[in-house]
């Protein structure tokens, strides 16, 4: 009696669990000073959890590296990549270039060739867009 009536409760978790909504996935906005400090501090204390420096690691492993690091700050890599709008991007504005820089990390040093590998079509576009910013 006790296995069935656990076992209803365990699976009434998990269908709740399931059903759970998701937290919204959230782009760091761009210009924002504290946005900024808050990558700036999750970086630090990613960075000191890897026996290696970001720098030295593949590109495939920076992404996953910048992705923890917007997570850990509240942001969505992903999502934050796909919404910086060239029209409101100021190349003189050091915020706007420390996030683009930011976003372009994982790639930066090489070639559009091994973007290409770890990137979507949409995302590599976002990519390359980016870095024509940055020049």
């Amino acid at each position: 009696m006790y296995r069935s009536l656990l076992g209803i409760i365990v699976g009434g978790l998990l269908l709740i669990a399931g059903c759970a909504p998701k937290p919204a996935m959230v782009a760091a906005p761009l210009g924002s000073h504290d946005a900024l400090q808050s990558l700036a501090t999750a970086f630090e204390q990613q960075s000191e959890r890897l026996t290696q420096s970001p720098n030295a690691q593949v590109p495939e492993d920076r992404k996953m590296f910048v992705e923890t690091v917007f997570q850990s700050a509240g942001y969505d890599y992903s999502t934050t990549l796909r919404s910086l709008n060239p029209s409101v991007f100021d190349r003189a504005d050091q915020l706007h270039r420390d996030l683009a820089e930011l976003l372009v990390y994982p790639v930066k040093g090489y070639a559009v060739e091994e973007a290409a590998k770890i990137y979507s079509a949409e995302d590599l576009e976002h990519i390359k867009q980016i870095q024509t910013w940055l020049r």
